[in-house]
């Protein structure tokens, strides 16, 4: 648990970098899924700003959508004009390299699931996975899989409608980090403290870490 939210958001983006350097190393690229939900916008924006972070290897990542709302691209709720203005455009990562979710698109979640094989397929067997899950409150909330094989859903328990990745292509990423800080996500720390053993992501070959404050934790 850390002191305040700057000290949770220091953390995380210091393991991010060093886990993007060695990927980068053993694999040649580094596959990174991210929700562009507000609660990780200060990710974002610190791993732009930090001159610490500079060396980043964006040009060897692939950058994939945890969710994105069934809303218009231009809609202020769009976790893709996140993403995009926050991310996208001041790091300069490679455009073929950066994988959206077209939710205009009624084949979305088929054409996604596509995309994933297509693309981690050229690694070799067993490191065909993602390299990274970054997480916040909304994106914690995962949908139960559609199926066995799912890699993407569709989640309509929530509104407006939601298209993201399945438990199952999250739970096996190497690295899933959860960010829960400020008092707006105490409850979500609650609701985790009192499922304990019973939260439905599991990782499979990779590890979960939490990056909370006091804040977020208090009463939980």
């Amino acid at each position: 648990m850390r002191e305040c939210a700057d000290d949770a958001i220091d953390a995380l983006c210091a393991d991010l970098f060093l886990h993007a350097m060695n990927c980068t190393r053993t694999f040649g690229d580094f596959h990174c899924a991210v929700s562009g939900e507000p609660a990780v916008e200060p990710i974002l924006r610190r791993l732009m700003l930090d001159p610490s972070l500079r060396e980043f290897p964006w040009h060897r990542t692939h950058l994939w959508q945890v969710e994105e709302l069934v809303v218009p691209r231009d809609h202020a709720d769009s976790r893709w004009t996140v993403l995009r203005e926050m991310l996208i455009e001041p790091s300069d990562i490679p455009r073929p390299q950066v994988h959206a979710m077209h939710i205009e698109r009624s084949d979305v979640v088929l054409r996604y699931e596509r995309e994933l094989r297509e693309t981690l397929g050229w690694r070799e067997k067993g490191h065909d996975r993602l390299d990274y899950c970054l997480l916040g409150p909304s994106s914690l909330q995962i949908p139960d899989d559609p199926g066995q094989d799912a890699l993407v859903t569709e989640d309509e328990s929530v509104s407006p409608v939601r298209v993201t990745l399945a438990r199952r292509t999250i739970g096996a990423s190497r690295l899933v980090a959860c960010l829960l800080t400020g008092t707006d996500a105490r409850g979500h720390v609650m609701q985790l403290s009192q499922m304990r053993h019973e939260w439905p992501l599991r990782t499979t070959g990779g590890e979960t870490r939490w990056y909370v404050d006091h804040d977020s934790a208090a009463h939980s």
